[in-house]
């Protein structure tokens, strides 16, 4: 049975027959005394996976479930489009007894051409992508499974235009996903993401540019659900990538706007973590070799933020570990463990003050982790400025 899976409230099912026989269908209003006119069409065969389906989707906004039976099964959706329109698509797995376990989203040209593909940038396993067309004419929607033999029902889902820049139009980006792939399509575009928070919990933030056609250098805005600015980064990340870590002191919804830099326009990742940086040779987080910077805090007595980084024997590298912003941390003292987890070198006061710097050259190139915390309880924010510099 269906209700509203043809799009608007319309009504859709597909249907294999497990055993040859007659069947019937039942048409009726969702509630018991509706009335009124309708349309009642069925056609032969599942959805094609090729440009001669006869099933296709509405630039203004559409919505279907659909199954993709036998195992390996594909659907494709004809959609046409205006030169400069774009849509937002999304591939998830459908809340019933045989959802598709991980679905997986590929749009092609008219020439059958490859233009843009995604596995998991929305919720969990499911899949969603942008996309901007160049030319007017059609494209197709491949709706598919992530491995060969992959079945099971699905809901496809259609919003037009691009990521909104205001709270009404936000995409909504869950913390610990997959995160998603975007695009800011020309100067002054914003693309805003609304996003869930827990009261006293650390959250990281991260844009980074993606190929093809990448944001080279994404500016980062963190706003309350007023739409006040909270935070800002442009380069806090790896290279000219943004990076921000905000614990918010009551929860709820905050968003996270993304722009180009100076104008610069192109493809992004942004995702969204909801710890602190781990403190040991498990973490998450990695820092560039030949130069990087990350802006921190030392949240609570005790607490080490660490970074993986990969050093090359023989060269000298200075690492510092600073206090920052309105409230910096006092005493900062830093630690180079290898590989094992093992300390091989540490500071405490070779910097301004009593901030920490350290020239280190390592003995045999791999991966090391650089641990920054407070010494006597100091807690407040940092600049771990491993560029790490080479002296």
């Amino acid at each position: 049975m269906d209700d509203d899976g043809g799009g608007n409230l319309n009504s859709y099912l597909e249907f294999m027959a497990p055993t040859t026989g007659n069947y019937f269908i039942e048409a009726r209003g969702f509630m018991d005394d509706a009335v009124g006119g309708y349309t009642l069409s069925a056609s032969e065969g599942e959805i094609p996976a090729d440009a001669t389906t006869d099933v296709a989707l509405s630039a203004e906004g559409d919505y279907r479930e659909g199954v993709l039976a036998p195992a390996g099964d594909k659907d494709w959706y004809r959609l046409e489009l205006a030169e400069g329109q774009s849509v937002r698509i999304g591939l998830t797995s459908a809340e019933s007894a045989d959802p598709l376990p991980d679905p997986y989203l590929i749009l092609y040209g008219a020439d059958g051409a490859e233009l843009a593909r995604d596995d998991d940038s929305g919720d969990g396993l499911n899949a969603w992508l942008e996309y901007t067309a160049t030319s007017a004419g059609p494209v197709f929607v491949e709706a598919r499974g992530f491995g060969e033999d992959a079945a099971g029902r699905y809901v496809i889902s259609l919003n037009a235009g691009e990521v909104g820049d205001n709270a009404e139009m936000a995409e909504y980006l869950v913390a610990n996903s997959e995160g998603r792939v975007s695009l800011i399509g020309a100067e002054g575009d914003v693309d805003w993401f609304a996003v869930d928070l827990i009261e006293g919990r650390p959250h990281r933030f991260y844009v980074d540019s993606y190929e093809p056609g990448p944001l080279v250098d994404p500016l980062l805005t963190l706003l309350d659900e007023n739409g006040q600015q909270i935070a800002q980064d442009d380069d806090g990340g790896a290279g000219l990538n943004s990076y921000l870590a905000f614990t918010s002191p009551a929860g709820g919804r905050y968003y996270l706007a993304v722009s180009g830099y100076a104008g610069v326009t192109g493809r992004y990742f942004i995702r969204a973590i909801d710890t602190e940086v781990p403190g040991n040779i498990n973490s998450d987080e990695y820092l560039d070799g030949a130069g990087d910077d990350r802006i921190n805090r030392i949240e609570i007595p005790g607490d080490v933020d660490a970074y993986h980084v990969e050093l090359e024997a023989g060269v000298r590298y200075t690492i510092d570990v600073r206090g920052h912003g309105d409230s910096p941390l006092g005493d900062a003292f830093l630690a180079v463990l290898d590989s094992n987890g093992e300390r091989v070198a540490s500071d405490d006061d070779a910097g301004a003050g009593m901030d920490a710097r350290l020239r280190f050259t390592p003995q045999t190139s791999g991966s090391y982790i650089l641990q920054a915390s407070g010494l006597g309880g100091s807690i407040g924010g940092i600049k771990f400025r491993s560029r790490v510099n080479r002296a």
